[in-house]
């Protein structure tokens, strides 16, 4: 498989199901192997028997430097090659790195007691490797300052490039200043000076504390890829059961509807009654016309012969009313003189 090909996501899972159980399995038995061999490797013959722990102290500020490398790697991957999984990289080895850092500090605390009389001084090697593993932590606060990876990639990558001016003053501090801290023992021009009963399980740690951070980054890349899916995909449900809300609210507003008023539907789906007026705040315009109730049903006939009495529509009280000259009735009958006599009237 070339080397461009684990660019792809799903071929970097595919690749690490099987890597991180087998460097799993190396690094238990390389740490067993080495531990082993360091209890039963000869006491150092100026310090004794606290020598020992150089099989864990000496691993682990090298993997703090070699981690850190790989994170400048990295970092130079997301700003100059956009390599999509540059960033994962970087973030999920920065906690490692911070690990190791701090497992080197403490077992230097624990030998420099016997040793130096005090389990801190601040001695230049001692105080660069502190520096060293503020900066883990500075990455690891910008990784989190933001929920955005993109910028949170940007941001780390900066402080990882700019503190990786740090990792060659960690390494040559004890030939550039005067120090407390013995000089390089290993890594020489000239070759090592450890008496190679030493060397052999001091390696051989090294090696196994490698396999274990190379199986806990490609776990730690792994759900961190796996994470960001199930952000994406959250993500995406949500605005599209956002879109899907509007949509139909949209719909629904638009919709032309021939309910009565008394029938109006409420958002949760239940009926909702119109709004009753009380009848003393109704409009005037629809105000209903007081009807009079003491107006009589039918008006007495006490108008005469040429005239009719009917309620008027306004007031509702009788009034006599001339009928018309054709529909008046003849006077016919007794002179007034015998009417006044007799009582008739017409």
């Amino acid at each position: 498989m070339p080397l461009f090909d684990l660019a792809n996501p799903h071929r970097f899972m595919q690749l690490a199901r099987v890597l991180v159980p087998a460097f799993a399995v190396i690094a238990a038995a390389l740490l067993a192997l080495g531990l082993y061999l360091g209890f039963r490797a000869p006491a150092d013959a100026l310090q004794g028997e606290a020598a020992r722990i150089m099989y864990v102290h000496v691993p682990s500020a090298w993997l703090a430097l070699g981690i850190y490398t790989l994170m400048a790697i990295a970092a130079l991957g997301t700003l100059v090659w956009r390599h999509p999984l540059a960033d994962v990289a970087g973030k999920a080895a920065a906690p490692i790195g911070a690990a190791f850092s701090l497992v080197t500090l403490l077992t230097g605390a624990l030998w420099g007691r016997p040793m130096w009389g005090a389990y801190w001084v601040w001695d230049a090697r001692l105080t660069s490797m502190l520096v060293l593993f503020l900066l883990y932590l500075g990455v690891l606060a910008l990784w989190r300052a933001t929920d955005d990876p993109l910028r949170a990639g940007r941001a780390a990558a900066i402080l990882t490039l700019v503190g990786f001016i740090n990792v060659p003053i960690v390494k040559f501090s004890v030939d550039w200043w005067s120090t407390l801290h013995q000089p390089a023992s290993v890594f020489r021009l000239d070759g090592p000076t450890i008496h190679p009963d030493i060397l052999l399980p001091l390696l051989v740690s090294a090696t196994g504390f490698a396999a274990l951070f190379l199986a806990l980054l490609l776990a730690a890349m792994r759900n961190e890829i796996l994470r960001r899916r199930v952000q994406t995909l959250t993500l995406l449900a949500a605005a599209g059961a956002a879109s899907s809300t509007r949509g139909r609210g949209n719909r629904r507003a638009r919709r032309p509807t021939n309910r009565p008023a008394t029938a109006r539907q409420t958002p949760a789906g239940r009926p909702r009654e119109p709004p009753r007026r009380s009848p003393a705040r109704a409009s005037p315009s629809v105000r209903p016309r007081a009807r009079h109730t003491s107006a009589p049903a039918r008006c007495p006939g006490s108008c005469g012969p040429d005239a009719r009495s009917r309620p008027t529509a306004r007031t509702g009280l009788c009034r006599c009313r001339l009928r018309p000259r054709a529909a008046r009735r003849p006077r016919t009958g007794t002179p007034c003189s015998t009417a006044a006599a007799t009582g008739r009237t017409f």
